[in-house]
């Protein structure tokens, strides 16, 4: 009896973003590292993108957001999808040198020609060092990353800020 498994790249990196990190490592040691290098930015879509990543269904999360208002609702999912884009890295608020990112949005009313007719649109990015404008849980460790969250997920920040 055979017991190896035979898998094909295509289906390799089918299975890689989903899988357990003891198979990642494997696949990795098989096809190489660089095979599944991906950005953040490229897997990370929607929520159902963000749920995924940390390891729980839509499903579940709304059990845990029973009786919540819909901007604490939206809090806690901006909350994920910061660690999920930040993949680990927490901003050290002792280094007064390292900088920290975060969306800023305008608020646009009905005639105020906003794309999506009224509510805060993205604007730009800003950071800071050791002061802060925004809830330190919603920062992110590049500039790239607060430009992209910011446009990707603006409807949330909507319900979140409105």
């Amino acid at each position: 009896m055979d017991n190896t498994l035979k898998i094909d790249l295509k289906k390799a990196k089918e299975l890689y973003p989903i899988s357990p990190k003891e198979f990642q490592e494997e696949l990795e040691s098989t096809f190489g590292n660089s095979l599944f290098e991906t950005k953040i930015t490229d897997r990370i879509k929607t929520m159902a993108d963000v749920y995924k990543t940390s390891g729980i269904t839509k499903k579940q999360f709304n059990k845990t957001c029973i009786g919540l208002e819909p901007d604490e609702i939206t809090y806690r999912q901006l909350k994920m999808i910061a660690k999920v884009l930040n993949e680990g890295w927490e901003p050290n608020w002792n280094d007064n040198n390292e900088n920290k990112y975060y969306p800023y949005f305008n608020y646009k009313s009905e005639n105020g020609g906003c794309a999506s007719g009224f509510g805060f649109s993205y604007t730009g990015y800003a950071y800071w060092n050791a002061h802060t404008d925004v809830g330190s849980r919603l920062c992110f460790k590049t500039e790239e990353l607060a430009e992209y969250v910011g446009k990707q997920f603006v409807e949330i920040y909507n319900t979140y800020l409105s």
